[in-house]
C-alpha cells in the first residue's frame, strides 16, 4: 500500500564481487536475490523430489497425476520460473518484501488458459509485512478502497483488459458497487 513504511534494502551483496549495490532479500546472509537462490539451490538432491513423491504415492495412497495433468503443471512452473527471472523481489501490490507468491490477474478458476500466461501473473504478497491481509487476498477479495490503493493497481487492470474484456466488466462491477 502506499506509505506503508516498508523498509527496501539496497546494499552490496555479501557473495557478489561486482562491488554494485544490488536489493538484499536475505538480510540474515546479506544476499542478493541471485546469490540467495544459489545458497537454497546448492544442497538440493535433484532426485529427492522424485523419491518423496513415490514415497508419498507407496504410502499415502496418492494418485500419479495425468500425463495431460503433469504437461499443464510443467508450463504453469516454467511461467512462475520465467516470473521469478524478472522479479524483483518486492510485492508490486505495497513494495513489501516479505511473504511473496504468484498471483493470477484473471483467476485460474475463471479462464484456465491464462494459467501459464506470464502476463497473467504478478508477485504479490500473501501477508502484508505488519501481519494483515496481504495484496494477493485484497486483489481477489478486497474493497474497492483497498484495490484502489494498490500501486500496481492500474497496470493489473488495463493488463486483465487486455488478457480478458469479460473479468475486465466483472472487475469494473464490483469497483463500482
Amino acid at each position: 500500500m502506499k506509505n506503508s513504511g516498508i523498509k527496501v534494502e539496497f546494499a552490496k551483496c555479501s557473495k557478489c564481487d561486482c562491488g554494485e549495490e544490488r536489493f538484499i532479500v536475505n538480510r540474515t546472509h546479506f544476499l542478493c536475490e541471485e546469490k540467495n537462490r544459489e545458497r537454497l539451490d546448492k544442497n538440493k538432491d535433484p532426485d529427492e523430489k522424485a523419491k518423496k513423491i513415490n514415497y508419498l504415492i507407496s504410502k499415502k495412497g496418492l494418485k500419479p497425476v495425468s500425463k495431460k495433468k503433469a504437461a499443464a503443471n510443467r508450463k504453469k512452473a516454467a511461467a512462475y520460473r520465467e516470473v521469478d527471472n524478472n522479479s524483483t523481489g518486492i510485492c508490486s501490490g505495497c513494495r513489501s518484501s516479505s511473504h511473496l507468491s504468484h498471483s493470477h490477474l484473471v483467476p485460474i478458476g475463471f479462464n484456465a488458459s491464462l494459467e501459464d500466461n506470464v502476463e497473467n501473473i504478478v508477485e504479490h504478497c500473501v501477508m502484508s509485512s505488519n501481519g494483515g491481509i496481504g495484496c494477493h487476498d485484497i486483489w481477489e477479495h478486497g474493497s474497492a478502497e483497498d484495490l484502489r490503493n494498490m500501486y500496481d493497481f492500474e497496470e493489473n487492470m488495463e493488463r486483465v483488459k487486455r488478457l480478458d474484456p469479460k473479468y475486465y466488466r466483472k472487475m469494473i462491477n464490483r469497483l463500482n458497487k
